[in-house]
């Protein structure tokens, strides 16, 4: 995870196949309500945040400056979260 302030937050998952999974883009399309808020439907790609990982890790990370990192695949669609509760137990 990576924070910015309070609300903006990018998230990063690899994969075995060596790939990596970005997501986040909030700055981008978060005050575009009527793209993103409410919708159920997976397959509307949010305009607004198309282009915030072209050269995402070429300016995030170091060493990564002459790499060929692209995006290879790009989905906007529905994410949901629920709240967990964790009790931990010291002995």
């Amino acid at each position: 995870m990576l924070r910015y302030n309070d609300w903006e937050y990018d998230y990063l998952i690899s994969r075995k196949d060596g790939s990596i999974i970005v997501g986040g883009a909030k700055r981008d399309f978060y005050k575009n309500l009527d793209t993103w808020f409410d919708n159920t439907d997976d397959s509307t790609l949010i305009e607004s945040a198309k282009g915030y990982f072209d050269g995402y890790m070429q300016r995030t990370f170091k060493g990564w400056d002459d790499s060929l990192a692209s995006v290879d695949k790009i989905w906007t669609g529905s994410k949901s979260y629920s709240l967990q509760t964790f009790s931990f137990h010291l002995f």
